[in-house]
């Protein structure tokens, strides 16, 4: 199914084929069962539901983005809006989004380069990367590694980072000044070799974990950073 330049309500499903629509703007609702969905320069409200493909969005500025991929991956660019976003089996690759986004997969990893907004990333047993991210910002994995570039972006309010992983490494990069309120925990352990940070922290053991506290400039941005079996590497840039 090919369409282009729409207005208005929409509701569209294939079964075995693909589904393609560009320049809309009204409220979508779109499925497939085992072909690709793919939008571009998109507004209004979206329903996408994908079982054994892959979504693409591209140039979407939209009130509301609900999109479901069952064994497919999620791929965007130039995204803005309220979106939730899920990947049953797959991966989540966005590049340049802002809004409110919600992430979540359940087999695979998210990554995210240049995020301007409110994220809350979950995955079951994968990887998190941000690249170039600013806002309020909430990460959890439960099996694998979280990797964060922090950047300062001053029109952002109520900015907070909130990174967990339960099985693997943690490594941020934060910008040197930024006024923050740090605070570590390795938990399971007692060496303090796995808390590496270019940030001088006041660092102790307790009841079997590793804490890590600084506050710079004021610390009005809250950073909490926590590894139950790994590492916490943090770095200034």
């Amino acid at each position: 199914i090919n369409l282009n330049n729409l207005e208005g309500t929409l509701r569209s499903h294939t079964s075995g084929g693909k589904l393609i629509t560009k320049n809309s703007n009204g409220e979508l609702n779109l499925s497939t069962v085992g072909g690709d969905i793919r939008l571009e320069n998109s507004t209004g409200v979206l329903d996408i539901q994908s079982s054994g493909g892959s979504i693409k969005l591209i140039n979407i500025k939209s009130e509301k983005i609900i999109c479901h991929a069952s064994g497919g991956t999620i791929n965007g660019n130039n995204i803005s809006g309220n979106s939730v976003l899920k990947s049953f089996g797959n991966d989540i690759e966005l590049t340049d989004i802002s809004g409110d986004v919600k992430l979540y997969t359940s087999g695979g990893s998210i990554t995210i380069n240049q995020f301007r907004g409110r994220t809350k990333c979950e995955v079951e047993s994968g990887d998190i990367i941000l690249n170039n991210a600013a806002g309020a910002i909430e990460s959890f994995t439960s099996s694998g590694d979280i990797i964060l570039n922090l950047i300062y972006d001053s029109s952002l309010k109520n900015n907070s980072i909130y990174l967990e992983t339960h099985s693997g490494d943690l490594t941020a990069n934060i910008p040197k000044g930024l006024s923050a309120n740090i605070e570590t925990i390795i938990h399971h352990t007692t060496s303090v070799k796995k808390l590496n940070s270019e940030i001088a922290l006041d660092i102790k053991v307790e009841n079997n974990k590793i804490i890590g506290k600084r506050i710079i400039s004021g610390g009005m941005i809250p950073i909490n950073f926590i590894a139950h079996q790994g590492e916490i590497n943090i770095n200034e840039q």
